[in-house]
């Protein structure tokens, strides 16, 4: 019996596309499915996987972290998908570094890496001192 059975069957038809599962993602629609993180991210890395160019890879991979950072950053969503995303979002991180082919994607990429502790340190703030 799995852990989600309400969520888990319909997570790898062809019907969910790419867009649908950030959608869910971006707006913590399925906060109670954390399956489904990992599902989009082995996606990620397989369609990364496939693609020649480093430069094709990077896009992937950023467009993914695009998407945890947003949902990290948005208030809106409930606190432990975003926590769950905080703990993920170092795939495409790692998937960024490993395309990191010339001097325009390493900038980028230390640019986003530059982005994220802004927000870890926004966040810590926040909790330790809530005045």
């Amino acid at each position: 019996m799995h852990k989600y059975p309400q969520n888990r069957q319909n997570l790898l038809s062809p019907k969910r596309s790419l867009d649908i599962i950030e959608t869910r993602i971006r707006g913590g629609i399925e906060h109670n499915n954390p399956p489904l993180v990992n599902i989009y991210l082995l996606q990620i890395a397989d369609l990364a996987a496939a693609k020649t160019a480093s430069s094709a890879r990077f896009v992937i991979a950023s467009r993914a972290f695009q998407l945890l950072y947003d949902t990290i950053a948005d208030e809106s969503v409930e606190v432990h998908w975003r926590v769950l995303c905080l703990d993920k979002i170092n795939l495409p991180l790692q998937l960024m570094k490993k395309s990191c082919h010339g001097t325009r994607l390493q900038q980028q990429y230390r640019h986003l890496q530059y982005k994220l502790t802004l927000l870890y340190i926004k966040s810590y703030f926040l909790l330790n001192n809530p005045d």
